[in-house]
C-alpha cells in the first residue's frame, strides 16, 4: 500500500514536510520541494541533522522512495505532490515553508507540528463525515488545514491511500 500526498501553500516558496517525532533535528524522512534548482524533480528526501543548511543532507538515490513527485507554482501559490510507500498506520508530521524559492531558515512562524495523518481514517464509514474527510480536491480523500489565515487556508495537506506497485 501507499499514500498519495499534495501540499498546497498559498504563497511562493519552498515547502517541507517531515515524518518525525515532532522535532526537526533527527527527522529521518524530510520531504522538501524546491520550485527551482538543479535536481530534475526538485522534490526529494533529506535527513535533518542540524538547524542550518549544512545539516540538510540529501538521501542517497537508494534511499529515495518518492514517486511521481512534482512542485509547481502559479502567480500566487506553490503545490507539491508525490506518492510513497506507507510503512505504518499513522504519521506524525512537522512542516515548514520558505519566504522564497531558496532553501534557508523558515523563520519562527513558518513552521509547525506535529500533527498526525491517518491514511485509513476516511475509509472508516463511521469517520467519513468528519470535516477532515471533506476535501475540496476530488483526487484526494482527506484534507488537513495546517495553517489558517484570515482569508482561508495558508497551507493545506491532501492525502489518499492508494495501491502502490513498486519494483
Amino acid at each position: 500500500m501507499g499514500i498519495s500526498l499534495k501540499v498546497k501553500y498559498n504563497g511562493l516558496g519552498w515547502i517541507g514536510l517531515g515524518l518525525s517525532t515532532g522535532k526537526m533535528l533527527g527527522t529521518q524522512a524530510a520531504i522538501i520541494g524546491l520550485p527551482s534548482g538543479a535536481m530534475s524533480t526538485n522534490v526529494n528526501m533529506y535527513d535533518l541533522k542540524a538547524k542550518d543548511l549544512s545539516g540538510v543532507i540529501l538521501k542517497s538515490q537508494g534511499q529515495q522512495v518518492l514517486l511521481d513527485q512534482s512542485i509547481n507554482q502559479t502567480a500566487t501559490e506553490t503545490t507539491m505532490e508525490w506518492k510513497m510507500p506507507s510503512p505504518f498506520g499513522f504519521y506524525p508530521i512537522i512542516w515548514a515553508h520558505g519566504a522564497n524559492n531558496s532553501l534557508g531558515y523558515h523563520g519562527p512562524t513558518n513552521r509547525g507540528g506535529p500533527f498526525y495523518l491517518f491514511p485509513d481514517y476516511c475509509a472508516n464509514a463511521a469517520d467519513s463525515n468528519s470535516p477532515m474527510c471533506k476535501s475540496d480536491d476530488l483526487n484526494y480523500d482527506q484534507m488537513n488545514v495546517l495553517v489558517a489565515g484570515t482569508t482561508g487556508p495558508i497551507l493545506t495537506l491532501y492525502s489518499k491511500k492508494i495501491k502502490l506497485n513498486v519494483g
